[in-house]
C-alpha cells in the first residue's frame, strides 16, 4: 500500500505529535493537522478564529484547549518578536510585567533551577500528581517560570494548581497564562490568590445557576447572551431571586426563555436601583393600579364623550342654577 500525496504534502512537528499520540484526543489530533497545514491560522490564531470554527466544527473553547495541549507539548514556540519583547519585561515588579505568557527555559537552566530547589522538586511532583501524569520539559519550564521568575510560592502555585484542575481546566499553559494575569492584578499572595478564587467560585456557581434557569445547559453563550449575563453577575450584582423573577416576567410575557428580554427587565430595575424582590413586586402593584386608573379615566372620558359638548355645558349650568334656588 502506498500514500497518495497528490499535490501537496503536510509536515507535522514529529516527535512532539508522537509522543503525545497516546494522550491526545480526537479533537486535539484534528486542530494539530489543521493548524500545520494552515499558516494563516498558526501565525494569527485569534484573528482567524472565525474560519477555524467553520472550518473545524468545533467551539472556540475546544479549540483553545486544543492548541494548549499542543503548547504543553512543545508542537507549538514563541516567535523570535514574542521572545525579544519577553527579554524587555524586568521582573522587579508586577507593574512592569506586562506580557502574559511564562519566558522559555531550557532545559539545562531548568533542571539547574530544580536540582538546587527541594520545594520545587516536590512541588513538581505535586502538580503532576494533580494533573494524573509525569509533566514533560514543556510543562515543567511553565511551573519553573512561574516559582523563578514570578517568585510565587509554592503552596500559591499549588492552589493555583488545585483551582484549575478543579474546573476542568488542566492545560499548564492555561495555568500559567492565569499566574501570570493574578500576578499582573497584584494577586501574589496565597490570601490574595484564595479571595479572588473564593469570588471567581461564586461567579461559576451563579453562572450555572443563571443557564439552568434559562434552560441553556452546556450550550454555550451567545456573544449576546454573554454579555447581558456578565453585566448582571459583575456590574450590577443581581440578586439570583431577582434574576428568577425576571426570568418568570419573560416567560409569562413571550412564551421564550430569553435572555435578552430577561436584560431589558433587569436593567430596568438595576437603573431604578431595585435590590429586592419586595421592591420589584411593589413596582408591579404601583402599575397596575395606574394602569386601572387610566382604564377607569378612559371609560369616563368615553361616557362623556356621548353628549354633544354645548348639551353637557347646558346640563351643567342648569345643575348649577338648580343647586343655587333650593
Amino acid at each position: 500500500m502506498d500514500i497518495n500525496y497528490a499535490s501537496k504534502v503536510l509536515s507535522l512537528p514529529y516527535d512532539c505529535v508522537m509522543n503525545a499520540l497516546k494522550s491526545a484526543n480526537a479533537d486535539q489530533l484534528r486542530v494539530i493537522i489543521y493548524a500545520c497545514s494552515n499558516e494563516q491560522f498558526i501565525s494569527e490564531p485569534q484573528k482567524n478564529r472565525a474560519r477555524a470554527v467553520k472550518d473545524l466544527q468545533m467551539q472556540w473553547s475546544d479549540i483553545e484547549n486544543a492548541l494548549d495541549f499542543w503548547r504543553d507539548n512543545g508542537a507549538f514556540i514563541d516567535t523570535d518578536r514574542e521572545k525579544d519583547q519577553m527579554q524587555t519585561v524586568k521582573r522587579s515588579s508586577s507593574a512592569n510585567l506586562l506580557k502574559k505568557v511564562a519566558p522559555e527555559y531550557t532545559g539545562k537552566e531548568a533542571a539547574e533551577i530544580i536540582e538546587k530547589n527541594v520545594t520545587l522538586q516536590r512541588l513538581i511532583d505535586k502538580c503532576g500528581a494533580m494533573l494524573g501524569k509525569m509533566l514533560n520539559k514543556n510543562e515543567v519550564s511553565h511551573i519553573v517560570s512561574m516559582y523563578d521568575y514570578l517568585q510565587l510560592s509554592a503552596e500559591y502555585i499549588q492552589v493555583l494548581f488545585e483551582y484549575c484542575v478543579e474546573n476542568d481546566k488542566k492545560s499548564v499553559v492555561y495555568i500559567s497564562r492565569m499566574a501570570f494575569s493574578m500576578f499582573d492584578s497584584d494577586v501574589t499572595t496565597v490570601e490574595g490568590l484564595k479571595l479572588m478564587l473564593e469570588e471567581e467560585r461564586k461567579k461559576n456557581d451563579l453562572l450555572y445557576r443563571i443557564k439552568e434557569l434559562f434552560g441553556i445547559g452546556a450550550r454555550t453563550l451567545t456573544t449576546k447572551e454573554k454579555g447581558c449575563i456578565n453585566k448582571w453577575i459583575d456590574e450590577y450584582k443581581t440578586p439570583f431571586e431577582l434574576i428568577t423573577e425576571a426570568y418568570e416576567i419573560t416567560v409569562d410575557k413571550t412564551g421564550d426563555a430569553s435572555v435578552v428580554y430577561a436584560n431589558a427587565i433587569l436593567k430596568r430595575w438595576h437603573e431604578a436601583g431595585y435590590t429586592t424582590l419586595e421592591q420589584t413586586k411593589a413596582e408591579a402593584e404601583s402599575y397596575k393600579a395606574s394602569k386601572k386608573a387610566k382604564e377607569q379615566k378612559t371609560q369616563n372620558n368615553a361616557k362623556m364623550g356621548n353628549f354633544d359638548e354645548e348639551e353637557f355645558l347646558d346640563l351643567a349650568l342648569k345643575r348649577s342654577y338648580k343647586g343655587t334656588n333650593n
